[in-house]
């Protein structure tokens, strides 16, 4: 893991380059939704993470959201094109 110059601003951790990660099992947005970081969502969103990657459960994030109960999170997700594998 390379510490990138950008830093979320939720939580003031450097991070890397946002976009999909190629171990879905470690994907960012996934894990945000699944805490219900909406923040840490927001950021990542704005950074250009993906909102549709499918994790290691065949889940997007805003499955993810919506099992965690996090409704704000779950929202923000669906208004950037978040989608449910059915």
């Amino acid at each position: 893991f390379v510490l990138g110059a950008a830093a979320c601003p939720a939580t003031r951790v450097p991070t890397s380059d946002p976009s999909p990660d190629p171990n879905p099992s470690s994907h960012s947005q996934a894990l945000a939704a699944s805490e219900g970081a909406f923040l840490v969502s927001e950021w990542l969103l704005a950074q250009g993470a993906s909102v549709n990657a499918v994790d290691r459960f065949n889940r997007t994030p805003l499955e993810d959201a919506l099992r965690g109960g996090h409704r704000e999170v779950a929202v923000l997700l669906l208004g950037a094109g978040g989608k449910l594998i059915v």
